[in-house]
């Protein structure tokens, strides 16, 4: 058995639970490849729309993304009761460096995006597991994904949300550090190494895009580390409705990808285009109130 591959039997499977951001420019295009464990599929199950989902959630990230042209992605689709709602994660990982306390890993998804590698050969690349029952009963899927203004259910959960969600776990937001006490061992991931745990005892993401973009280090879902924001009255509840949070995903609601969300990822090692991370321009009404302020500046000096 290769190193790669204990990293991967080993590897922890994320459960799932705005910024506003410059248009994208014109990104290379990826193929995704979505097959399914035929095995698990349950009567009420469109596979077509979870397809049709899981490839527009998936171009939402990569639209951010320097990838190489024409770069395919194999992502195996299984429905399965053992989890609450859904997960998902490269299938395995790639070796980085030694940051002095570990060995460090990345995701392989983000190294077949920006290097082109296929870690693993024939294996698939992404593994996306859904609750059959959450499918059916719970999630709605968009029979035009990724399209504007969607009139989701106020009943139900978006799917392409959710599976935006979880791509974002076989991008970057993984690891294996104790959720509870961020203890770790030989080995962690890119994001790993840039968590640190804080005296009041809360894990924290310190990436430099990432606190730049915050106004600080980010707080991380307490028990649920591999997402941000906590509960209200604790470290990151203005985080609650970001994609990428760890409490809840509203029902009703269309996610996006946040500007916070491609920070974190550009700091572990996604080839996230530096454009998208630029701080953006001033608006007309500061520009003119910061042209106010310095007149007064003046005024009050040449007094």
């Amino acid at each position: 058995m290769s190193r790669t591959t204990q990293h991967f039997r080993r590897a922890f499977l994320v459960s799932a639970c705005m910024a506003c951001l410059v248009a994208p420019l014109s990104a290379a295009p990826v193929f995704w490849d979505i097959r399914f464990d035929e095995d698990s599929i349950r009567d009420g199950i469109n596979t077509t729309l979870v397809r049709d989902n899981l490839i527009a959630a998936a171009n939402e990230w990569t639209q951010y993304i320097d990838a190489v042209p024409g770069v395919r992605v194999d992502v195996l689709v299984r429905f399965d009761t053992s989890i609450p709602r859904a997960g998902g994660r490269s299938f395995t990982s790639a070796y980085v460096g030694h940051n002095g306390q570990f060995e460090v890993w990345e995701q392989a998804l983000s190294t077949k995006l920006r290097d082109g590698f296929d870690v693993n050969g024939s294996d698939p690349d992404v593994e996306i597991i859904i609750n059959p029952n959450y499918a059916i009963n719970t999630l709605w899927f968009d029979p035009n994904p990724g399209s504007p203004n969607p009139a989701i259910p106020s009943n139900r959960v978006d799917a392409y949300s959710v599976l935006m969600h979880e791509l974002g776990h076989a991008l970057a937001f993984n690891g294996w550090r104790n959720e509870y006490t961020g203890a770790i061992g030989g080995f962690g991931s890119t994001f790993d190494a840039l968590t640190i745990v804080a005296d009041d005892g809360f894990m924290y993401f310190v990436g430099e895009e990432a606190m730049r973009v915050y106004g600080g280090p980010v707080p991380l879902t307490w028990g649920n580390i591999y997402h941000v924001g906590n509960n209200v009255g604790f470290p990151g509840s203005d985080l609650l409705d970001d994609l990428m949070n760890g409490i809840i995903m509203r029902r009703g609601v269309r996610y996006e990808v946040s500007l916070l969300n491609l920070a974190i990822a550009y700091d572990s090692g996604v080839s996230v285009n530096p454009v998208f991370l630029v701080i953006p321009a001033p608006t007309t009404l500061a520009i003119v109130s910061l042209g106010l302020a310095i007149t007064s500046i003046r005024s009050r000096r040449n007094r």
